[in-house]
């Protein structure tokens, strides 16, 4: 909605201001849709059954993921090799700002499977699919 808002205010601006406003929207809408870098861990199986952010269960055979860098409801395409996940971000965490913490059907998808202490913790790719205004 702001984006449509800005959008119409334009035309209104003085040229310097509009060119600034284009420049910002221009490089917003490209951001948001470029490939970024992170880090992919796997729930550790203590947190099955409890209830996560967006108040679904949290359950290890079911696709989801927990992050802090995008509202919660926000589709990713997560990306490692070949495989890509696509997976809606239903919780939060004490997770680094580029950490995706993902269920273990999740993890299985890409071709991750559980090391040591039952966490993954491999080099992703992530993309921003959409974006919810809700949540944080």
């Amino acid at each position: 909605m702001l984006l449509t808002i800005a959008i119409l205010l334009i035309p209104q601006l003085t040229p310097i201001t509009r060119d600034a406003v284009v420049h910002v929207l221009t490089r917003v809408l490209a951001s948001r849709h470029s490939d970024r870098q992170g880090y992919i861990t796997q729930y550790a199986d203590c947190f099955d059954g409890q209830v996560t952010a967006n108040g679904t269960v949290f359950r290890q055979n079911r696709i989801s993921c927990a992050a802090t860098f995008v509202p919660l409801e926000t589709w990713l395409e997560v990306r490692y090799g070949t495989r890509t996940l696509i997976v809606q971000v239903t919780d939060t965490g004490d997770l680094a700002w580029n950490q995706i913490d993902v269920s273990r059907a999740g993890a299985r998808v890409l071709g991750l499977y559980r090391l040591v202490n039952g966490h993954v913790d491999r080099r992703v790719t992530y993309r921003i699919l959409s974006r919810n205004g809700g949540g944080r």
